[in-house]
This record gives C-alpha cells, sequence and structure tokens, in this order.
C-alpha cells in the first residue's frame, strides 16, 4: 500500500486558467494544481512470473478531479512480459482528469468526456 501528496506552489486554483493554458499550448499534465494526492495497493507474489495487480488513484484536490487506474502485468517466460490498464477519470466536470473547455475564456473543440482508456503493452527480450 502507497500514499503520496504533492504540493505545487505554482500551481493554479482556477479553472479557468487550465482552458487558457490547454489554448496556448502551454499546459503540462500534473503541473497545474497545488494539491495532488495519490493512493496505491499492488497485489504481487514475489516471483517474477507471477501476475501482478495494480489499483491507482490520482486525484487533483485542488479541482476535485481524479483518475483512477488498474494494471496488470505477468510474465509468461523469461524472454516476454505482458502489460495491461484501464483507467477513468472521475470527479468534476472542468477539471484537470476531466476536462472541458471553459468557451468564455477561449474557443476550444468541445470533446466528449473520455470514459474508459485502455492499452497493452508486450515487452520481449531479444
Amino acid at each position: 500500500m502507497r500514499l503520496e501528496g504533492f504540493y505545487n506552489p505554482l500551481g493554479y486554483t482556477d479553472r479557468a486558467f487550465l482552458t487558457w493554458l490547454q489554448s496556448t499550448g502551454d499546459y503540462r499534465p500534473l503541473f497545474f494544481g497545488r494539491y495532488y494526492g495519490m493512493g496505491q495497493i499492488s497485489i504481487s507474489r514475489r516471483s517474477m512470473y507471477a501476475p501482478t495487480l495494480n489499483f491507482t488513484g490520482l486525484a487533483n484536490i485542488s479541482d476535485r478531479s481524479v483518475t483512477g487506474r488498474v494494471d496488470f502485468s505477468m510474465a509468461p517466460t523469461t524472454a516476454v512480459r505482458v502489460f495491461v490498464f484501464v483507467e477513468a477519470p472521475f470527479g468534476e466536470r472542468g477539471g484537470e482528469f476531466r476536462f472541458q473547455p471553459d468557451l468564455s475564456v477561449a474557443e476550444l473543440p468541445v470533446e466528449g468526456l473520455g470514459l474508459l482508456r485502455a492499452g497493452i503493452n508486450v515487452r520481449m527480450r531479444i
């Protein structure tokens, strides 16, 4: 189990700045807010070949948006390792992890809120 916190004195508390930073290309993920928190639970065995499961929650406490992620990994052989993840944003709309542009600040295309992202990665030693 793991808990972390991060304070960014240069971060913003006003969501309008998020739209402005996105429109100018100056947005840097995980450096927008002032306060961040992360919690993680890892379930694994000591063997490198046993599957590993991680549950992670990362929150921008300043704007009350959260992203949750589940990671699964396993090594079927010594030369191959497979990683799979699924993540979803939670919390208030318009925040860093559930971004919706504020059209009164800048005209950005309004995109649908991503409900789920998934990915797979296979690493092979050659």
